[in-house]
């Protein structure tokens, strides 16, 4: 295991380390790429101009599940390297209570972001520790 400081995990935040750098999709709207009409769902041709658009949406949902997928391994990713990187800085990792410890970090600073959970943890070591 790789020990990293404390002051390394900030100077990760400072690089966006954890941030997810893979961008969010957008899910497709059911509208017709020829004349824009909105259609409904089970809807297989544009009432306006006859495009079958059924098809072109399930195309558009496919790729946007892939991307979708995509976006959450990388967070997935950037979470488990933070997790891993916060407890190994403070000293927490091989405690019997860190899972405990790291649950009320984040419950008291996940809103704000990982860095308040990392500050919340930090006192929470000092404590324990």
């Amino acid at each position: 295991m790789k020990m990293i400081t404390i002051e390394e995990v900030y100077e990760k935040f400072t690089n966006n380390a954890y941030h997810n750098k893979v961008k969010y999709p957008s899910k497709p709207i059911r509208k017709c790429p020829k004349c824009g009409e909105v259609f409904k769902e089970g809807q297989k041709f544009c009432s306006e101009c006859g495009v079958v658009v059924a098809e072109l949406y399930e195309k558009a949902m496919v790729e946007y599940k892939k991307m979708l997928e995509e976006y959450q391994k990388e967070d997935l990713r950037t979470y488990h390297e933070f997790v891993k990187d916060a407890l190994i800085s403070t000293g927490l990792v091989d405690h019997k209570n860190a899972q405990k410890a790291f649950d009320y970090a984040w419950d008291k600073g996940h809103s704000i972001g990982y860095q308040e959970v990392f500050n919340e943890l930090i006192e929470i070591a000092r404590l324990i520790l």
